[in-house]
């Protein structure tokens, strides 16, 4: 906690001085600049881990935003993004049921294109926590408005394949008919 105090009353230091230093001229804000970097920069050493973990995590270099992809099924809503895993790529899937609690399945046939049209059939899916292989699929019964994992696999997808041109999967729910997804646009696989 004293940590926490001397960080919160040394920011408040510095904010004074900000505001203090606001009613002069521009020029002298870029040397008020460096004093606040080096002011945070001995924080950081001096703390160590513990209460400021969040000021580090912060100005640690930023992760990779994952793509994304958005489709609706009928009453579902999908969100997506893939990510290669060796010789594999995984869509994660995340699909919220927006209509009554029911049972949803997700086909074993979903596909995927590349930039030449070569096309990859997956090897598994998964739905609520429950993985299958083969063309049979995975039923799971989902919750109305909460959001489910799910997952298509496709294996033996040579590394210099970074890109998806065409994602084809089929889903259905107790209540709907049987819906093809097409999702025709670039989706980039995070390696």
């Amino acid at each position: 906690m004293r940590n926490v105090f001397l960080a919160g009353a040394c920011m408040l230091c510095l904010s004074a001085s900000l505001h203090a230093e606001l009613s002069e001229p521009a020029a002298k804000a870029a040397v008020v600049y460096e004093p606040i970097v080096a002011t945070v920069n001995v924080l950081k050493q001096s703390v160590g881990p513990g209460p400021m973990h969040a000021l580090q995590k912060v100005e640690s270099a930023p992760r990779m935003r994952q793509a994304t992809f958005t489709a609706a099924a009928g009453s579902l809503d999908i969100q997506g993004w893939c990510r290669r895993s060796g010789t594999s790529v995984i869509c994660q899937l995340m699909i919220t049921n927006n209509d009554v609690t029911q049972n949803v399945h997700l086909a074993g046939d979903a596909k995927f294109y590349d930039r030449t049209s070569q096309v990859y059939i997956s090897s598994k899916v998964g739905l609520a926590g429950t993985e299958q292989g083969g063309w049979t699929g995975i039923t799971a019964k989902l919750l109305h408005g909460l959001p489910a994992n799910g997952l298509l696999r496709f294996d033996k997808v040579p590394e210099d394949i970074s890109e998806i041109y065409r994602l084809e999967f089929t889903v259905n729910s107790e209540n709907g008919p049987e819906s093809k997804v097409a999702i025709e646009s670039v989706i980039p696989i995070a390696g």
